[in-house]
């Protein structure tokens, strides 16, 4: 038994000593350190009660039992080469960490977020200081069709123009409602941000919080009015009789009136001709007549029945098949 206890004694000293090696600036196994300074007791104690102490302080949980057991001697052995390897680790993580190319990584990664800093502040102090500018002045509520209104430009967009004009939310200006001469393909091509604009009131919602604006003039009804040039023309227009139109006839027409089904076009007859949706193929599918039509807008139509006894007329924009097609 003493030979036993003095191998395991001589191991044990061979493992402080490769210990040592990596942890330089502790002495980790010297037990007298670990011990209570103050304790008197603990001078009297043999290698074995000293070392079982050492092991609760480094291997909290684990239990070895007998150093005499071979068994419990390689337990402890594979957990001192686990605590040697995680210090291994440690101090790698550590060398990288504190290299040169870390730390001007470091650096770099602090200016960067300083700069992101002082970019988000300079952009809310510019929108602060936007949302001072645009002072409400009017709740939707109060807005009414055919209300004039300046504005400016803030936001343009293929489809229209969004347009401040004082409310509390900015109108929609759309492309066909742009203008009444001729047809707007572009938003861009008319309107940039920041350009001042005079307005009407096309329709307004104030539950649903929407604004929309036009540029055409609106009568009493808040419908666009004929522009006066077409208006004349038709003012001097000989008026057709019904008994002069024949079916597939081809004429050019103004819709004046617009219903959910339809439209009311002057056509230069006694009477106004009625164009169905369904007979327009043009129209915004799942959609009224409202979304299709406007007033002064210009159709090229094809009459389609000619009811005298009911003095009306039915017009369509779908070309005769039989009529030649001319490129």
């Amino acid at each position: 038994a003493g030979q036993v206890e003095q191998h395991l004694e001589q191991e044990l000293q061979d493992q402080d000593q490769d210990m040592k090696q990596y942890f330089p600036d502790q002495d980790l196994f010297d037990f007298e350190s670990e011990l209570d300074d103050d304790d008197e007791e603990e001078e009297g104690l043999d290698p074995e009660e000293k070392r079982r102490r050492w092991d609760e302080h480094n291997f909290p949980g684990y239990d070895f039992g007998d150093l005499n057991d071979k068994r419990n001697s390689q337990l402890r052995q594979k957990k001192y080469e686990e605590l040697i390897e995680a210090n291994k680790q440690k101090h790698a993580e550590n060398r990288l960490r504190n290299s040169p190319k870390a730390f001007r990584r470091r650096k770099l990664w602090f200016e960067y977020k300083a700069l992101r800093a002082e970019k988000i502040k300079k952009e809310a102090k510019r929108i602060r200081k936007e949302m001072k500018k645009r002072v409400v002045s009017k709740p939707l509520s109060e807005l009414q069709a055919g209300d004039r209104l300046n504005g400016t430009v803030r936001n343009v967009e293929k489809f229209g123009a969004f347009v401040h004009v004082g409310a509390e939310k900015d109108g929609l200006l759309h492309i066909k409602d742009m203008c009444s001469a001729q047809w707007v393909s572009r938003a861009d091509e008319v309107f940039k941000s920041g350009d001042e604009v005079s307005v009407q009131v096309k329709f307004v919602d104030a539950e649903k919080r929407l604004l929309g604006l036009t540029m055409k003039e609106l009568d009493d009804q808040g419908m666009p009015m004929i522009p006066e040039e077409v208006a004349s023309a038709l003012a001097n227009l000989d008026r057709q009789s019904l008994k002069n139109l024949e079916e597939d006839d081809q004429v050019w027409g103004v819709v004046e009136r617009v219903t959910s089904f339809g439209a009311f076009v002057d056509i230069g007859a006694e009477v106004q001709a009625f164009l169905h949706i369904l007979d327009y193929p043009r129209r915004v599918k799942a959609a009224s007549a409202t979304k299709s039509f406007h007033r002064g807008q210009r159709l090229r139509l094809y009459v389609k029945e000619v009811e005298l006894d009911k003095n009306r007329v039915k017009v369509t924009a779908e070309r005769p098949e039989w009529l030649p097609m001319v490129w």
